[in-house]
């Protein structure tokens, strides 16, 4: 059997970017592209985690994942579950809904 590994997730800022998107105080920690590609999702030092639909062109949906920055997102292989990990060791599991995040679970202790 072979596998094959794709990673989904950067979790460091780009060193030369062609758009500039001004969406977290204390700037962006991280980006993440769901695996259809139909949503692109950012963690901030902030604490927030921002999703947009890259089909429409608006305002992001927001949800406040963690008390201190948010340095890692991943999706899952359906692209229905994000995690979200934060600088105080606390990993938020949130739902892609039509209207937004919503968390599902936590882990501590990482």
């Amino acid at each position: 059997m072979s596998m094959s590994y794709s990673p989904l997730a950067v979790c460091y800022p780009p060193s030369d970017a062609s758009t500039k998107v001004a969406a977290h105080e204390n700037g962006g920690q991280c980006v993440a592209f769901s695996p259809q590609a139909t949503v692109v999702v950012t963690g901030g030092g902030d604490g927030y985690v921002k999703m947009w639909d890259t089909s429409l062109h608006g305002d992001p949906r927001q949800f406040k994942a963690g008390s201190g920055f948010i340095s890692c997102l991943a999706f899952n292989m359906p692209g229905s579950t994000l995690a979200a990990a934060d600088s105080n060791n606390q990993i938020n599991l949130l739902a892609l809904k039509p209207n937004g995040l919503t968390q599902v679970g936590y882990l501590t202790g990482h």
